[in-house]
């Protein structure tokens, strides 16, 4: 049997009014998926895709105990 895999997310967002509306520009367009890892590292990546360098997203898994 394997063990569940735990998914820890460290985002840095920028906080202008600008990264700000782009973000909740793209939440509305994602409101829709189910709220699983998968959906949210899509929701970060597309964040990273549209600010570039401003965004920084580290995705580490690792096996439960």
């Amino acid at each position: 049997m394997t063990k569940p895999k735990i998914i820890n997310f460290d985002v840095s967002l920028p906080s202008s009014a600008h990264a700000g509306h782009i973000i909740n520009q793209i939440e509305k367009e994602m409101a829709d998926l189910p709220l699983t890892a998968v959906n949210a590292i899509r929701f970060y990546q597309e964040v990273q895709r549209r600010l570039g360098a401003e965004t920084l997203i580290s995705v580490v898994e690792t096996q439960s105990e």
